[in-house]
């Protein structure tokens, strides 16, 4: 007998980050937003956040990773400005446990600050007439953008679906992992590359200088129809 390389990972949780942890148990779904990303109420509270799981559809074991990177990068940026801010680590025992590491906290995901105004793709697909701050926006998402890029930490998913918009209408950049991607922007020298999150810091951080790029036409274009 041996274990599934397919199996869902769950990893060995250390708090050395001094981050606040939640039980799973105490989590209650309430919307899946994305593929293993929901909004949640935590027992006890009233305020909504945002739950990301390991264990999600169509996992990959490559998903582990991404999250990891992922809640790494959170903690280092907590309390930068535009980043969005990670509240607690998930854990659990792991539900699927052999004898190896019984008894071990794991990590089962991270929980989020919840913006209710959805991302930047929900207002771009709205055709809404309203009045947004759209030159604010483009200054915001490019300060938080070099705050990564100043610690060597491209995002290589930049997008406007992970441009979250804040309760006070500023952008906020989300899925920092920098180890996902969505073919459609990216750079077309990144586009036949196998692994793009493989390629070196500057070759990454260029990609994200192009995406922005085309981030900045997508919000020019929509101003331009709203005023037709």
């Amino acid at each position: 007998m041996q274990e599934d390389p397919e199996r869902i990972q769950f990893p060995l949780y250390k708090n050395d980050n001094d981050m606040l942890t939640i039980n799973w148990a105490t989590i209650q779904k309430e919307q899946e937003l994305a593929a293993g990303v929901y909004k949640i109420l935590i027992r006890g509270k009233t305020q909504h956040y945002v739950f990301k799981e390991v264990d999600r559809p169509l996992y990959e074991p490559h998903d582990t990773e991404v999250l990891q990177q992922e809640f790494r990068n959170l903690v280092l940026l907590r309390n930068t400005k535009g980043i969005v801010q990670v509240f607690a680590a998930v854990i659990s025992f792991n539900p699927y446990q052999t004898d190896e590491g019984r008894g071990l906290p794991v990590l089962r995901g991270f929980i989020l600050e919840y913006h209710q105004h959805g991302s930047l793709r929900d207002i771009l697909c709205s055709k809404s007439k309203m009045s947004y701050p759209w030159q604010r926006w483009a200054v915001q998402i490019a300060i938080a953008l070099d705050s990564l890029h100043c610690r060597k930490l491209p995002h290589l998913d930049l997008k406007p679906a992970n441009v979250v918009i804040s309760t006070e209408w500023d952008a906020v950049l989300i899925d920092i992992s920098g180890l996902a991607i969505t073919q459609e922007w990216l750079s077309p020298e990144m586009r036949d590359v196998f692994a793009p999150w493989e390629q070196d810091v500057e070759s990454r951080i260029q990609n994200d200088i192009w995406a922005f790029g085309k981030l900045l036409s997508r919000m020019a274009d929509n101003i331009a129809h709203n005023e037709q």
